[in-house]
Parts: C-alpha cells; sequence; structure tokens
C-alpha cells in the first residue's frame, strides 16, 4: 500500500517569514488606535488573521492568532514600560500581560479557524475540492489553496462562519472585560470613536455590538473576495456573503445618524426656548461674544474670594 503523499526532497522551509506575518497582523491591528489612529485597520486584520490561522492544526491556528494578539498587546501596553518601579519589573510586567491577553486572541483564533470549519464546515485533513479528492493536509499546501477550500464552501455556510467568528470575538471581549481580570482596555470596537453614526449601537449593546459589526463585516468581505479571486463568476455567491454585512452596516448607520440628528435638533430647540423665556440671556450672550475683550480676566466658577 502506497503513502498518501511523499516526503518532498527539497529542504524544508524556513517559519521566520510566517511568523513575521502573524507579528505584523498585530501590528497593523494595533495602528487602529491612538496614536496610529488608522480606523480603517480594524475592518481588515480581523479577517486576514482568521485567513493566515485557518488550519486543520489546532496548535497551528492557535499559536498563528496567539503571536498577533500578543503582538498587538505590546504594542498597545508599552506605557506600561514607564511604570516608577525598576525597569525589569516594568519589563516583565509589559510582556506578561501582553502574553496572556494574547493567548485569549489566540482561543479566538482556534474557536474560528479550527474548531468551526471542522464542526460547520466539515473540513478535515483528508479534503475535497470541486469534488477532486486532496490527501494533502492543510497546513502543507499554499496560500492560493486555503482561498479554494473557502471557495469551495456553499455561501450560506460561509455567512453562519462570519457570524460565529463574530460572535466568538465578542465573546471573549465580554469574558475578558467581566469575568477573567476585569480588563476592560481597548475592546476592538473603540477605535471607531470618529464614526459617529455606527457607535450609536452601543447604546444598547455595548461596545460589543461595534466589535461584532467590525469583524463580521471582516469576515464576510474576505470570504467574498475568496469567491470572486478563484472563480470571478461566481460573484453571485459573494453578493450572498455580503448582503447581511451590509444590509445591517447600512442599518446601524442610517439608525445611529437620524438619532445623532435627532438629538441634535432636540438641543436647538431646548436652546431657542430658554432664549424666548428669557430674551436678556440671549442679548447678554450675543454681546459678550460680540465684545469679547481678550484682555479681561478669565471666569471664575465657584466663590468670589
Amino acid at each position: 500500500m502506497q503513502p498518501r503523499f511523499q516526503k518532498s526532497e527539497s529542504p524544508p522551509r524556513t517559519r521566520i517569514p510566517l511568523i513575521l506575518t502573524w507579528v505584523c497582523l498585530g501590528v497593523l491591528l494595533a495602528l487602529a488606535f491612538p496614536p496610529g489612529d488608522i480606523w480603517a485597520t480594524a475592518w481588515l486584520v480581523p479577517g486576514l488573521i482568521l485567513l493566515v490561522a485557518f488550519s486543520t492544526s489546532a496548535f497551528k491556528t492557535f499559536c498563528a492568532a496567539a503571536v498577533s494578539g500578543t503582538a498587538f498587546w505590546l504594542c498597545i501596553l508599552y506605557w506600561l514600560l514607564h511604570m516608577p518601579v525598576p525597569k525589569i519589573l516594568s519589563a516583565l510586567a509589559w510582556c506578561s500581560l501582553s502574553i496572556v491577553l494574547g493567548i485569549l486572541i489566540g482561543l479566538w483564533g482556534w474557536f474560528s479557524g479550527y474548531w468551526i470549519p471542522r464542526k460547520v464546515l466539515s473540513i478535515s485533513p483528508s479534503l475535497t475540492i470541486n469534488g477532486t479528492k486532496n490527501d494533502v493536509p492543510l497546513e502543507k499546501t499554499e496560500f492560493r489553496h486555503k482561498l479554494q477550500l473557502i471557495n469551495s464552501r456553499d455561501p450560506i455556510k460561509l455567512t453562519l462562519w462570519a457570524f460565529l467568528t463574530a460572535t466568538s470575538w465578542s465573546a471573549i471581549e465580554f469574558l475578558r472585560t467581566h469575568l477573567l481580570w476585569g480588563f476592560p482596555w481597548i475592546p476592538l470596537g473603540s477605535s471607531q470613536y470618529k464614526m459617529i453614526p455606527l457607535i450609536q449601537i452601543s447604546s444598547i449593546t455595548g461596545c460589543y455590538g461595534v466589535s461584532f459589526i467590525i469583524v463580521y463585516t471582516s469576515v464576510s468581505v474576505l470570504f467574498a473576495i475568496c469567491k470572486i479571486v478563484i472563480k470571478p463568476t461566481q460573484l453571485h455567491g459573494a453578493m450572498v456573503i455580503l448582503a447581511p454585512a451590509a444590509i445591517l452596516l447600512t442599518t446601524l448607520c442610517t439608525w445611529g445618524y437620524y438619532k445623532t440628528d435627532s438629538h441634535s435638533h432636540y438641543l436647538h430647540r431646548q436652546q431657542s426656548a430658554q432664549d424666548r423665556t428669557d430674551p436678556t440671556r440671549n442679548t447678554s450672550t450675543r454681546n459678550m461674544g460680540s465684545h469679547h475683550d481678550a484682555n479681561a480676566p478669565k471666569a471664575t466658577y465657584g466663590s468670589d474670594n
């Protein structure tokens, strides 16, 4: 009986470029927060982490996401190095906390890139792609093979995959905040503080709802791109994957814009009502604004002493 596949005679490839890819994704995610403040990277990185972590090897899947998560937290928690304690202690606290928090992202990667593909999508080490048997384990294949595996799945299952991936991210943020160490710092949704209409949903769901939308949209776009890149004629499948994310995002942004606009009109009406009931207040306010003296002493509050 012949072996399922033979070992290649070529020397093994180094894993350094792969590890650097994981690290770079973590750094790129950190740029979504101040001082980088490039909010758009938050919509890009979760899907990319899932793609590079996607494997039938549970250990590799966990390590890929954990390394990216550790690199992310090392960039975010750099301020720990400035604590008024000996440098060795501050460095130890910085590295230890970053690794522990990175492990949580590793658990997310394991659930999203290993458990869901096996239990929901029925991906096993022996794969069938478009009716052709493939006996090479996924972790030994090329990047394009990963795209082919995703492309071969039903759009409805891929949509479910994206939903479960986003749910698990929000769940881990909730556990980190309330049930584990009480560390509510830097949820993914907080990177969107400039997107005022979008973050209005946080009045109902908290920041976890915004994180869910980001991850769900990121993974859905990734799956849709895989469909189009591998087989451009599968535009219908890509639209099926993108439609729920697009509808959800559009609905929430529209509702958020209406909510903020209504609040602005409410404040304007309140201000107008106060001006009508107290005309002297309105006149004095205009006079103060038009005859402001730069050298006048600033107003003080409290006692007159």
